[in-house]
C-alpha cells in the first residue's frame, strides 16, 4: 500500500500515483493506482493499493476488509514530495497500529526527513518505530549513500542470509566514512533546537509578510524545512494541494525572490530548506527580500484581479 503525492524512486514496483491527475484516479475515498510514467507493466497494478494521506477513515476502512492481504505499508512520515504536508494528530499512530495488527510491515521513506529535523530522523521526532527505514542525501553530508535499516526481527532475514542484499557499493568505506563524520556534526548538542528556531522565525516572518501583502498563504513545516503555500484551504494531501495550491502565485514570487538573490525550488509541490549552517543574517537577508517579493507580486496585474 501507498498514498497519492509520495515517491518512493523509479522502481516499477513503486512508481506510481506521484503528483496524479484526480481525473484519472478517480475518488479519494477509493483511488485507482495510475503510473507515474510510461513504460511501468500494468499488470503491477494488481499488486498494490492506492490510498489519500492524511484520511485515517479510508485507511482504516481497507485495513478492516484488506488488512491481512497486505504485506506492506510505505510512506513518507512528513509528505515532502508534495510541498510540506504534516501527518495529523494520530494518523502515524493509525498507521502503526492497523500494520502491526494485521502483520504488516510499516515503512517509513526517510530519504528527504532523515536528519532533517532530528538525528534520529521523522521517527524519532514524531515517536513512531517503523520496521523498516529508507535513508539517503543527509546520511552523507551530500556524499552519495544509501542505507536501509530495521527491526531486528526484519533485518535477521537478511542477516541469516534468507534474503540477498548485495551490491557492489555495499559498505563501501568512503561512503561510511562520510556518514561516520555526518553524524559526528550532528550530534553537536543543541544544534537542531537552534536552527528549528531560526527556521521557524523565517516561517513566521514569510507568514506575517505575506498575510501583509493581502496574499493567501499558509506556511507548513518544521523549522528547517517547510513550504509556503499560496492557498485560502488547508493542504493535507495530493489532491488539495492539487486543487487549492496557486501554482502562478508561487511562480512570480519565486521570480522576484530570485531577482533579490534568493534561490530556492521553482516549484511550489518543493521545499524550503533552511541548512545547518544557515545564520540569523541570512533569514534577516531572506525576510528582507520576501518583502519587496510579496509587494511586487502584488502590482501584476495579471494576478491581482484574482486575488480579490
Amino acid at each position: 500500500m501507498r498514498f497519492e503525492g509520495h515517491y518512493h524512486g523509479w522502481q516499477d514496483t513503486v512508481y506510481w500515483s506521484n503528483h496524479v491527475d484526480p481525473a484519472v484516479a478517480g475518488p479519494a475515498s477509493h483511488p485507482r493506482p495510475v503510473p507515474s510514467g510510461p513504460g511501468v507493466p500494468a499488470e503491477l497494478e494488481g499488486t498494490m493499493l492506492v490510498l489519500t494521506w492524511n484520511d485515517p477513515e479510508s485507511f482504516a476502512a481497507v485495513m478492516a476488509e484488506r488488512g491481512d492481504e497486505v504485506a506492506a505499508v510505505i510512506t513518507e512520515p512528513a509528505v515532502f514530495n508534495t510541498g510540506c504536508i504534516l501527518p495529523e494528530p494520530g494518523y502515524l499512530e493509525l498507521l502503526r497500529d492497523l500494520t502491526r495488527r494485521h502483520g504488516a510491515l510499516l515503512i517509513f521513506d526517510e530519504v528527504i526527513t532523515g536528519f532533517r529535523f532530528a538525528r534520529g530522523g521523522a521517527q524519532e521526532y514524531f515517536g513512531i518505530s517503523p520496521d523498516l527505514t529508507t535513508l539517503a542525501k543527509g546520511l552523507g553530508g551530500g556524499f552519495p549513500v544509501a542505507a536501509i535499516g530495521g527491526s531486528e526481527e526484519v533485518m535477521s532475514i537478511i542477516a541469516d542470509g534468507r534474503y540477498s542484499h548485495s551490491g557492489t557499493y555495499n559498505a563501501n568505506v568512503v561512503a561510511c566514512a562520510a556518514v561516520s563524520a555526518t553524524m559526528d556534526v550532528l550530534a553537536e548538542p543543541g544544534l537542531y533546537q537552534r536552527q528549528i528556531a531560526l527556521g521557524k522565525r523565517l516561517m513566521d516572518g514569510l507568514r506575517d509578510l505575506g498575510q501583509e501583502a493581502g496574499f493567501p498563504v499558509i506556511v507548513e513545516g518544521l523549522g528547517t524545512v517547510f513550504q509556503l503555500w499560496f492557498s485560502e484551504r488547508p493542504i493535507r494531501n495530493w489532491r488539495d494541494a492539487e486543487r487549492y495550491a496557486r501554482e502562478d502565485l508561487f511562480t512570480a514570487w519565486w521570480q522576484e525572490m530570485l531577482l533579490r538573490s534568493v534561490l530556492f525550488h521553482p516549484s511550489q509541490f518543493e521545499n524550503l530548506f533552511l541548512s545547518l549552517v544557515h545564520s540569523d543574517a541570512d533569514v534577516d537577508q531572506t525576510l528582507a527580500a520576501a518583502a519587496g517579493a510579496f509587494a511586487a507580486v502584488r502590482r501584476k496585474p495579471l494576478l491581482t484581479p484574482a486575488l480579490g
